[in-house]
């Protein structure tokens, strides 16, 4: 059982060590047991990413070197399996792309983009058993469980809640604007991001108080997919520029690109007004909103 929440009466600093150790003890079971390897890397990725949203809501008062270690080493992990996975989003928004209908590609064409990408999908994972990846990511998390369930939390707190989840919503709102002037491919995958982190500590809390935090959660994760959808098809059309003619003729991949701008062009229409709702106000404002509804669900 992995549990990614804080339940009502449980201490931050023993509740941080639960959590971090489940998710790690995730990880590693992934690892061991990749019968479905897609599966398996997008569990690793998942927890990964759960860990490092709760590592930097604990940013202000963890010991910095503790943060960098345990960062550094999670981004590694998702380093090692960002090919196959990339791969397999591919395939799956390429099958989209398809069944959707709008786009007229003859069969062989559609053919040459699937079987290329399966081909490519299916080396990467040749490569991570190969290379016995998912052996050493194991072993590795391993360590870095026994490492972190030795680290003193013990100045945790509630005011490290408030203080972390004030931050990182200012993190995300500074990304927002940023990302409304210049709405380039890396600025609003920097977006998505800071919003799938700040979504990450909702889901942690909103047991709580489920009144309050389960409708703001459910927004960050709608803004968090309309943004990671507007990423694959970004990073699909990218890749499929670069395929020989042989594969996909000129003409064929502007036909591709116009049907991904076009899609992509009513996510980013559609999501901003919704982004805009969930960075309303003050990052104080927030915290401080935050706070009121954790005590209150905690006095129950």
């Amino acid at each position: 059982m992995y549990f990614f929440s804080i339940t009502n009466h449980e201490e931050i600093s023993v509740a941080t060590h639960r959590i971090i150790t489940e998710q790690y003890d995730l990880i590693i079971s992934s690892c061991r047991n990749h019968e479905d390897p897609d599966l398996s890397v997008h569990d690793i990725r998942k927890a990964s990413k759960r860990i490092r949203a709760l590592l930097r809501m604990l940013k202000p008062d963890l010991p910095p070197e503790i943060y960098l270690r345990e960062n550094t080493f999670l981004k590694e992990i998702s380093r090692k399996l960002s090919v196959a996975r990339n791969f397999h989003v591919f395939e799956e928004e390429f099958d989209n792309i398809v069944s959707a209908g709008i786009i007229d590609l003859p069969d062989k064409t559609i053919n040459n983009i699937k079987q290329h990408l399966k081909e490519k999908k299916e080396d990467a994972f040749d490569l991570i058993t190969g290379l016995e990846i998912f052996h050493s990511i194991a072993k590795k998390t391993e360590e870095a469980k026994e490492r972190f369930a030795a680290v003193d939390l013990s100045m945790l707190g509630p005011h490290t809640f408030y203080k972390g989840i004030g931050k990182v919503f200012s993190w995300g709102q500074k990304q927002m604007m940023h990302s409304q002037q210049f709405p380039t491919d890396e600025n609003l995958h920097e977006m998505r991001k800071r919003i799938k982190t700040l979504m990450y500590l909702v889901k942690l809390i909103k047991d709580v108080s489920p009144e309050f935090f389960n409708g703001y959660f459910k927004g960050l994760k709608s803004a968090s997919l309309a943004l990671g959808e507007d990423h694959n098809m970004a990073e699909l059309n990218d890749y499929i520029d670069t395929l020989d003619e042989k594969l996909v003729s000129a003409e064929e991949k502007l036909e591709i690109e116009s049907y991904i701008s076009s899609q992509r062009q009513q996510i980013q229409l559609e999501v901003w007004p919704e982004i805009a709702k969930l960075y309303t106000g003050q990052a104080g404002e927030f915290s401080k909103r935050v706070k009121a509804y954790w005590l209150l669900g905690r006095q129950n």
